[in-house]
């Protein structure tokens, strides 16, 4: 089981070697899921041989840009490996959204480009949307994803309903967590007061040793600790970052880099 970074970055200005937020993971019989998919994650992807008809399902945390521009692109990619390996059997791309009209939008740049998405012929794959809510929301052979919402947006004020979630992937005997953006580690507290594997931190809106000595004074029991959509706070003196979040939490911590990919061993 494989755990690979295509961007690292948070919804800052461009900084140059990274990109915006998207992970992946990828199981043993090669299937792939993708957490969100800021930038270009999809060329970033396919240049690490991953191939993009493989993916089971794409779980988007929540809509801001630098977590979700990068699926035109992506649906694009895929199309393109259908037709370059001549192989029309990927049908589906199941898209796990708190906000279903992004998928009309991404189907709008496919009518510009050379067809409607949504009336594909036999040979192309469709979009499949799943609305997120809280608890269990997918499971298949496998892995298992848990849903939680978060107050990074507020909800809907059309339907209340929240907008922002955090993911708990279960998958060969592992707890992965990813927070999305968060505003506090409060919010996703019931999952972190269990035992988790590998958690998945943004520290976009936050300083990371500020969280660590969080964690640490929770005590609670995390085995791995990964910084994602990351921000100047490490960007701008990364030696010195690091150096107070592995004292904080009183082990080494790891900050992601796009193109980063960790083996994850049951």
């Amino acid at each position: 089981m494989l755990l690979h970074i295509l961007g690292s970055c948070a919804g800052t200005e461009p900084v140059a070697g990274r990109d915006y937020t998207s992970w992946v993971l990828e199981c043993d019989d090669c299937a792939k899921y993708w957490f969100d998919c800021g930038g270009a994650a999809a060329r970033t992807a396919y240049l690490k041989g991953l191939d993009p008809t493989d993916i089971r399902a794409l779980f988007l945390s929540h809509t801001h840009l630098d977590h979700i521009a990068g699926i035109p692109l992506l649906l694009q990619t895929i199309k393109k490996q259908q037709w370059l390996v001549h192989d029309p059997s990927y049908q589906a791309l199941p898209i796990y959204t708190s906000r279903p009209q992004i998928l009309d939008a991404a189907r709008e740049f496919f009518i510009c480009e050379r067809g409607n998405l949504a009336h594909a012929s036999p040979e192309e794959f469709t979009l499949e949307l799943h609305e997120l809510s809280a608890g269990e929301i997918f499971r298949d052979n496998n892995i298992a994803v848990e849903a939680l919402p978060n107050n990074h947006q507020p909800p809907d004020p059309a339907t209340g309903k929240p907008v922002s979630y955090s993911f708990r992937i279960f998958c060969q005997n592992m707890t992965i967590v990813f927070t999305g953006d968060i505003a506090n580690l409060d919010e996703i507290a019931p999952w972190l007061q269990q035992h988790v594997d590998v958690l998945l931190l943004e520290t976009g809106h936050h300083k990371p040793w500020e969280q660590c000595e969080q964690i640490r004074l929770r005590g609670w029991n995390i085995d791995q600790l990964l910084f994602v959509h990351n921000g100047h706070c490490i960007f701008d003196d990364p030696v010195t970052a690091k150096k107070r979040a592995d004292q904080a939490w009183g082990k080494p911590v790891i900050f992601s880099c796009d193109g980063m990919t960790f083996p994850l061993l049951p």
